[in-house]
């Protein structure tokens, strides 16, 4: 079941047993992980972070730490 506001989709409702709970759970968590991972790759992508080398990743996390020193 969907659940609405002003007729927009804002949650589900899922039908579940104590028998079920602990997988019903793991796949919905497992499918809002997968849909986070896609939308991180697709912001890399758009941004050219996805393009970036080893290398350059790390000059910027060292730059990130030494600003954060500063």
């Amino acid at each position: 079941m969907v659940v609405t506001s002003n007729g927009r989709p804002i949650a589900f409702l899922v039908g579940t047993s104590p028998e079920t709970f602990d997988s019903t759970l793991e796949a919905i968590q497992q499918a809002e992980a997968l849909q986070a991972l896609e939308s991180i790759r697709q912001s890399a992508r758009e941004t050219g972070a996805a393009k970036l080398s080893l290398d350059e990743i790390n000059a910027e996390i060292a730059a990130a730490r030494a600003a954060r020193r500063s």
